[in-house]
């Protein structure tokens, strides 16, 4: 859980660059992310292993509360095995993500066609889940409509009925593709904080302020998150992932398509021979 908080900074953070909200509370205590109740998997098939959706399926029968979040991952599992094949590809003479596309996202990068096709994708995979809020991107200056009619044309996305906030970037080290670098996805998810109320009728400054509230959702503390995840594309297609209890690692399987679970109940070594860290940005410190 630590790790996936870590990662997910620099987004909360980029996201939070392109707007100002009042100062809001979160009422919910961090104390009550941390009570799902683990799965246990007495039998499992040797061929297939434990599934994501099994996994997920599993989580829910034990945590009803969090039962949505199955229809959320089962989103996020798509994006990300069609992100893996889109990076796979990437390099190839035909492939429509070579070169860059003009413009510069928010941390001052300059964007990748493939970051712009591969925040494409995230956003529609969470989109049609209809469990999200609101939903901020790396690659977005504010958060923004999941799919505009125009994409020139930025709306803010908010409903009251819908549960839960994302913050993502979807393809963490995109320019490592260049030389065959893992590159990766990183996703949180907080809920919805009681107080985001929405008129729908509401007009000029009352209107962008009640917007700023609920967008507040998106710099929520770390200690907040009800899940949080990162998808891996190396040498396999790795998806890790928590739920506030335990973390636990998939492996795409592509023979069955299928993310199988491979390293549950993952942990930082209490002791280790190697430390590792980016010099390059000390200065940065």
């Amino acid at each position: 859980m630590k790790l996936a908080v870590v990662l997910l900074v620099s987004i909360i953070v980029g996201s939070a660059r392109g707007f100002a909200p009042k100062q809001t509370s979160f009422s919910r205590p961090p104390s009550s992310l941390f009570k799902t109740k683990p799965p246990v998997f007495d039998e499992v098939c040797e061929t297939t292993g434990v599934t994501l959706k099994r996994f997920m399926s599993e989580v829910a029968l034990l945590n009803p509360e969090i039962t949505e979040l199955t229809t959320l991952f089962g989103g996020i599992e798509i994006a990300c095995k069609a992100l893996s094949n889109l990076v796979k590809r990437s390099q190839l003479p035909s492939s429509e993500t070579l070169g860059y596309e003009g413009n510069v996202n928010i941390q001052g990068e300059d964007q990748k066609k493939l970051d712009v096709i591969s925040n494409d994708i995230l956003k529609r995979a969470l989109r049609f889940t209809g469990k999200l809020g609101v939903l901020a991107s790396e690659e977005e200056d504010t958060p923004v409509d999941l799919m505009p009619e125009d994409p020139k044309t930025q709306e803010i996305v908010i409903d009251e009925g819908d549960r839960y906030v994302a913050v993502f970037d979807p393809l963490d080290g995109s320019s490592n593709v260049d030389a065959g670098i893992p590159t990766g996805t990183i996703i949180g998810i907080y809920e919805h904080d009681e107080s985001c109320d929405i008129d729908f009728d509401c007009v000029g400054e009352e209107c962008t302020e009640q917007e700023a509230q609920c967008l507040a959702n998106t710099l929520q503390p770390g200690t907040n998150l009800v899940a949080a995840a990162y998808c891996l594309y190396s040498s396999s297609t790795f998806l890790v992932l928590t739920l506030g209890s335990g973390t636990y690692g998939f492996t795409l399987d592509e023979n069955l398509g299928e993310f199988v679970l491979s390293h549950p109940n993952m942990t930082i070594p209490e002791t280790s021979s190697i430390m590792s860290f980016n010099e390059a940005n000390t200065f940065m410190w």
